[in-house]
Parts: structure tokens; sequence; C-alpha cells
């Protein structure tokens, strides 16, 4: 690989304990090609099957899986928080209404869905190995091994088992930390994304594999790394109510977001005190296809 990120590529492999982080590399120009190409041979293929199958025969086949909002409402769409707005702890009351869904989308879940979903986020290892095998497909589920495909292909449909019943847009926070933990890599990833944000035709950034994130960036704890902050209808609330400061999200595999904006921004901790970090806005710009069954 090169010695200079010609492109950031984000992959799953974090170390221990971060739990709301994702891990980028650093790729040739020849490897962004490879990777976009084998892409876009997914997203091709996934129009085809929409042409002659329905949904649920497509999303059996599809390499990458779909986001579903049949239940979004337009009211209760979001928008990237303005520079000077202090990003709060999600509150009591949103955390009480994403939970009642979680426990909804809990209830109708088969026993092997749900076992699947439990296992990789229980344990770290089993989701970086997870991302690390998408990353070394381009998320091409087909090229896995059996039992890995089998395992993917449970967790990406239960994560469309929330989204088909999620109604809210969501703003989330993950961060992105550099490749090699030193503050040159940490300041040379952030100048590129700065420069992404600057050229509206720049490549979006693709997640081949799932993306642990939080509802508060005030959960963020490393406050060295890059923080994302994503608007997205993708992924499921696997938070707690509002006993804890707990308010994790996962997005689901495959999404690609569009650099918008690089901010120092202020936020909440949980106990109340005030921090300030910088943030990369990021617009969930994925080419999906048809994503409702009510159109």
């Amino acid at each position: 690989m090169s010695d200079r990120p010609d492109r950031p590529d984000p992959s799953g492999s974090v170390p221990k304990g971060e739990t709301h982080s994702a891990q980028s590399r650093r790729i040739t120009q020849a490897e962004a090609a490879e990777a976009e190409a084998e892409r876009t041979l997914n997203r091709t293929d996934a129009d085809a099957l929409d042409e002659t199958m329905t949904m649920a025969e497509s999303d059996a086949r599809r390499e990458v899986p779909r986001l579903r909002d049949d239940a979004v409402r337009p009211r209760k769409s979001r928008k990237l928080p303005p520079q000077d707005r202090v990003r709060p702890m999600l509150s009591s009351n949103m955390k009480k209404e994403y939970s009642r869904t979680k426990r909804q989308w809990e209830r109708g879940l088969p026993k092997t869905r749900r076992r699947a979903l439990n296992d990789m986020l229980r344990d770290q290892d089993a989701l970086e190995g997870g991302n690390r095998a998408l990353r070394g497909v381009h998320g091409t589920r087909s090229s896995l091994p059996t039992n890995v495909r089998e395992r993917i292909s449970n967790v990406d449909r239960t994560i469309q088992d929330y989204e088909r019943i999620n109604q809210r847009e969501h703003v989330v926070y993950a961060a992105l930390r550099a490749p090699t933990d030193h503050g040159n890599s940490r300041n040379a990833l952030l100048e590129h994304l700065r420069s992404m944000s600057d050229n509206p035709e720049s490549e979006p950034l693709t997640f081949d594999g799932y993306v642990p994130a939080t509802h508060s960036l005030g959960n963020i704890a490393n406050e060295r790394d890059v923080v994302l902050e994503m608007r997205t209808k993708s992924g499921a609330y696997v938070g707690t109510s509002d006993t804890t400061p707990n308010a994790d999200h996962i997005v689901n595999r495959g999404r690609s977001f569009q650099v918008v904006g690089v901010h120092e921004v202020a936020y909440t901790n949980p106990d109340g005190t005030e921090g300030t970090r910088t943030v990369v806005q990021v617009d969930d710009v994925t080419d999906d296809g048809r994503t409702s069954a009510t159109t």
C-alpha cells in the first residue's frame, strides 16, 4: 500500500473497547477503483433482480442489503445540526421512543436472527471478524465462506426487520480511527476528509461492514479520534431506555456517505459537563433502488 492515503477506506477492525469506532486504512487509487467496480456490479445486479422479482425474492439474492423505509414519516426526518448547536445526550423522551420501537422489533424476531445479531453485538471480535470478511470481498455476500455468509445474512435481515417499523431518520456518531494511532496519521485523515467536504464531486465514503454508532456524541470515548456525524435512515437502535446513557445504534452494511462539512462543535457529556471536538458531517447517499413495499 502507498504511504499516503489516496482515499480513506473505512473498515471494521478496531482495538478492544472502542465500541463506537471504525478503522480507516490506506489504499491506492487502483485498490479504490477495484472496490468501486465490484460495488457498482453489485448495484447493477440488484437493479436487475428488482425488475423481475418481488422485494422478498430480490432481498434473498442481493449481495448488499437495501434500506427499508416502509414506515418512515416525513415529519420525523432530520437535518444535520448547525455548527453552533451543542450536541446533547439523547433525550429521555427520544430514548423511550426508540426503546418502544426496539421492544416491538425484538418481539417479532425469529430466534435465529435475534441470536445472530446479539452474538455480533456482544462479542467485538465477532463484529470485527465479520467486517474484515466483508471488506475483503467489498461487501459481496456470495463470496464469503458458507458459515460467515449465513451469519451475515441473518444480521442483515434482523436489521432490516427494525428498519421496516422505524419511523425516524437518525443522526448518529461513530469514531473513524486513523490508519495508525499517531497524531500525523489522524491529521492526514482529517485533512483528506476536509478536502472531500470542499469538493462536491468527491466519491463518498463506503462502509462494506456494519458501523457501530451512538445517538449521543458524549458517548464517544477517545477524544483524539475523528468523529463522523452521520445522517441516515439505516440501522437499528440497540441502546437502553432512559435508565443509562447507552444510546447505541448499528448502521447496516454497504452504506455510502457524502462528506458535507467539518466543524468544531460543543457537546454534552453523560455527567452534564461540556466538551468540544471536531466532527465530520456525512450524509447517507446510498443508491438502494426500491426501499418500500408500499411504493
